[in-house]
């Protein structure tokens, strides 16, 4: 978790191989198809967090619509097989 130089709070998911921020950044999706890749929660069983999804500075950032409380556990999650492509989309991370 992090703050931009707005205070803004956001998430990123940092460390992916060019072809999947592509794969990513190329990809008509929805909310919830993002949320299913990248879900940001206050617990596990809690539904994922409303906010912005994009592809910025060689990362996967999530916004959300309000400032992240400080001190607060958040579930995040980054599932690859959920990207367009499925699974084979996921191997790119492994090379």
């Amino acid at each position: 978790m992090s703050q931009g130089d707005d205070s803004q709070s956001y998430v990123e998911v940092i460390g992916l191989p060019p072809s999947t921020l592509r794969t990513l950044e190329d990809a008509t999706l929805t909310d919830a198809q993002w949320s299913e890749i990248l879900r940001v929660a206050v617990g596990p069983d809690a539904p994922p967090m409303l906010g912005v999804y994009d592809v910025i500075d060689e990362a996967v950032r999530f916004t959300p619509p309000f400032p992240l409380d400080e001190g607060r556990s958040y579930e995040v999650r980054f599932d690859p097989a959920r990207m367009p492509g499925g699974a084979s989309a996921g191997l790119a991370l492994l090379t």
